[in-house]
């Protein structure tokens, strides 16, 4: 592996040798903005959940389109691979992303192309492929982008297809899944007139085998309207509006259908350096009150918010969803400055059974030579999965005498303390459940990982370990441990 790593960089730094700019932030992917938990290397089971309420897994929206994130499935690797260049840069690009290690016959192939219809709109297809020995992994997306001046159009589908995975040491990650999204979002803003509007549907297949088999098809159907009035320079009428709705058939006799509605009409008043929004929500049958006060400084925002939400949190062996409706207190600091930036968060969350504070914070620090980046999420209750959850990151970018190209080498670290009331269980249809004297789990886990390369402008190739001072760590010892694995990573976008 080491040597094709080498082969690979002394090509490229011909291949490259003329491009300037070179960012490794360029190469960064950041859409999701919540608690990831990594149960394994490859990105099988990796699980996405709410980072005010970690109870529940939140839906994905990109290309037009939403993925169902409440049947709380791992969710992750129906994501499409983000493109590193501009999508509505005039021209014909295409990108190649590539993981590999081929003594295990792991292979992660991801491949886009964008290229343009006429002067106003841009077509973008994109084919992924995982395999570990055998394929277990796939996504095809196809989106269309119309942008005019003062309104935009996308539509977009994805397939996605999953098998179980054929390696003795994830024996129980043993879901097969297939299902077809499709969406639209049409974004206008005209005179005093804001207007967005999404649509998506998801059909999708689903054999879980876990204690029990779960075989059951499913239908989500997603439709929201925003819409924002300028009544004069400083006063705006707003108004919202979001349905969700499930179609769940077990099997000819047997079907479920659940929903979630969510509005708010109010007001939003903007005046020198600072901005007020308020008005009613609803939620599904409950009206609560929701403000959102901001105080803008020269590189300081204040927020003082009271918003909320609907989170679906569990299901029962009947496969029914349950809603809760959600409020959410919190105060956010916002400092930006051109090296550094930080958002800071105090709050409560407020459920039907119980209530918590929270903090959380987010930090990015720019050295001449590296960059540090950290989040940390606490949570100061014994009821939700996650008690504490901390990420950090520090790159080192060694001082060389070119413009051409960048060495970086970086570690990760992502620590996650659970709550010791659940247990992690890959055979349960909740992933985590209430204390299961059958399984011992780890509370307090620690990921690493060590990365080394080279970045030129349009390319990164990277040599990747991930948990390097262990063979294994057990997230629980009956069936999930993350083993020490490493393999090449490669990311290279061109204009043809």
């Amino acid at each position: 592996m080491k040597g094709s790593f080498c082969i690979c960089l002394f090509i490229c730094t011909f291949l490259f040798s003329n491009e300037l700019n070179v960012s490794l932030s360029d190469f960064e992917d950041d859409r999701i903005n919540h608690i990831i938990l990594h149960l394994e290397p490859f990105g099988i089971s990796t699980y996405i959940y709410n980072k005010y309420y970690p109870n529940y897994t939140v839906d994905h929206y990109e290309n037009g389109y939403f993925i169902d994130g409440a049947l709380g499935l791992p969710i992750y690797q129906n994501i499409s691979h983000k493109l590193y260049f501009d999508q509505n840069e005039r021209g014909t690009f295409t990108q190649l992303s590539y993981k590999q290690k081929k003594s295990d016959l792991f292979f992660d192939t991801k491949i886009a192309l964008k290229t343009d219809i006429n002067n106003n709109t841009n077509f973008v297809f994109k084919g992924e492929s995982k395999s570990i020995v055998n394929n277990i992994n796939q996504n095809y997306v196809l989106n269309i982008n119309k942008i005019d001046d003062d309104a935009s159009f996308k539509v977009g589908y994805m397939y996605h297809i999953e098998d179980v995975p054929n390696i003795d040491f994830y024996q129980n990650i043993n879901q097969k899944i297939e299902s077809f999204n499709l969406g639209y979002a049409y974004a206008l803003n005209r005179n005093k007139l804001n207007l967005n509007m999404l649509g998506s549907i998801q059909i999708s297949n689903n054999d879980r085998l876990l204690d029990n088999t779960y075989f059951y098809e499913l239908r989500t159907t997603w439709t929201s309207l925003d819409l924002l009035y300028q009544l004069n320079k400083n006063l705006s009428m707003i108004f919202d509006f979001s349905n969700k709705k499930h179609f769940l058939e077990k099997n000819i006799e047997s079907s479920t259908k659940q929903y979630k509605n969510h509005s708010n009409i109010g007001i939003n008043y903007s005046y020198n350096n600072f901005n007020l929004i308020l008005a009613i929500e609803k939620l599904n049958e409950e009206y609560l009150p929701k403000l959102k006060f901001d105080y803008y400084l020269s590189k300081t925002k204040i927020s003082i918010i009271y918003d909320n939400f609907i989170a679906s949190t569990s299901l029962n062996e009947n496969l029914d969803i349950l809603y809760e409706n959600i409020n959410n207190y919190r105060l956010e600091l916002l400092y930006k400055k051109k090296k550094y930036n930080n958002l800071l968060s105090i709050g409560q969350i407020k459920t039907p059974l119980f209530k918590y504070m929270y903090y959380s914070t987010n930090t990015n620090v720019n050295f001449k030579y590296g960059i540090i980046d950290f989040k940390y999420y606490y949570y100061d209750s014994d009821l939700t999965y996650f008690k504490e959850n901390f990420i950090l990151s520090c790159t080192l970018l060694p001082p060389i005498k070119s413009n051409k190209y960048k060495i970086y080498g970086k570690i990760s670290s992502n620590n996650f303390k659970i709550n010791e009331a659940y247990d992690i269980n890959l055979e349960n249809i909740n992933l985590f459940e209430l204390n299961n004297s059958s399984i011992v789990t780890n509370y307090n886990v620690n990921l690493l990982d060590v990365e080394f390369g080279f970045v030129f402008k349009t390319f990164k190739i990277s040599f990747i370990r991930k948990n390097p001072l262990e063979n294994e760590i057990f997230i629980n010892q009956n069936n999930i441990s993350f083993i020490r694995y490493d393999y090449i990573d490669v990311v290279w976008y061109f204009q043809d």
